[in-house]
């Protein structure tokens, strides 16, 4: 049970929390660079020190005692080796399970005390950082001039992206139900998360994508996935992006993201 607090000692909880968890380490075995001294395991410890540390007075301060308590039973669990590794879930296999128990405590409170949606909710900080990834698209495009000339290299420019902060993704994973198997383009293991894409370059398309979106969607809720985002590429802006998530809200789950362009001709030009 979670400690009574203020309006205002909740968000200088939930805003320490936040900038504690973007210090955690990384939870995979982190690749090993030829050219440094350091071994990155030993680097993964010492921040994982730091962030107990820190975590343990963040608790103290705020006499979450509950929240100490759970603390020290994620660290007995790692007592003896502070880098083993899961096997299961699936989108946790091969994680350092310290560092996974640590960014759930974290969440969990932010989660309890938090006043608004915006900052946490059923969903991971992993879910939020790509929401945000995503929606920066647009810009990335402005900056590049690179703009896609179809689907599957719009495809390609965003994993390329998405690379950089998420190592774990998966091109085309397979869903397999009973019926048949389902490949969607992009798979987040770190946030659980679906991506599909879809390229519009006149309006008459529109009610097209629309029915592929809600075909899709019946063949993508799987319980290794928890969330499914539909980016939407407009050549040029057709429809609001307001206008996309109120036709697509009874998907739950799922988010929108629309990325404006410019027109093929202008692109090649």
């Amino acid at each position: 049970m979670t400690e009574s607090l203020d309006q205002y000692a909740r968000l200088a909880l939930v805003e320490k929390l936040l900038q504690l968890r973007k210090t955690m380490p990384v939870s995979y075995r982190p690749p090993r660079d030829s050219y440094s001294p350091f071994d990155p395991e030993d680097l993964v410890i010492e921040q994982l020190d730091i962030v107990s540390t820190r975590l343990k007075l963040v608790f103290e301060r705020f006499g979450l005692k509950s929240g100490k308590k759970r603390l020290q039973k994620v660290l007995k669990t790692g007592k003896d080796n502070r880098l083993w590794e899961l096997e299961e879930p699936p989108w946790h296999s091969g994680d350092y399970g310290l560092v996974v128990l640590l960014n759930e405590l974290i969440d969990n409170y932010v989660f309890a005390y938090a006043e608004s949606d915006d900052v946490s909710g059923s969903s991971s900080m992993e879910y939020y950082q790509l929401l945000r990834v995503l929606r920066n698209l647009e810009g990335s495009l402005a900056i590049t001039r690179a703009y896609p000339r179809e689907e599957s290299e719009f495809h390609t420019m965003v994993e390329s992206i998405l690379a950089c902060t998420f190592p774990k993704l998966r091109n085309k994973p397979s869903l397999t139900t009973a019926i048949k198997n389902f490949f969607p383009d992009t798979g987040i293991p770190e946030a659980r998360t679906l991506i599909e894409y879809k390229y519009i370059k006149e309006r008459k398309q529109i009610p097209e994508r629309v029915d592929e979106i809600f075909a899709d969607f019946i063949g993508y809720k799987n319980s290794e996935w928890t969330n499914i985002v539909y980016v939407i590429y407009e050549t040029e802006r057709f429809v609001p992006e307001e206008k996309w998530r109120d036709q697509l809200k009874k998907l739950k789950e799922t988010e929108v993201v629309v990325v404006r362009g410019i027109p093929t001709q202008e692109a090649s030009a």
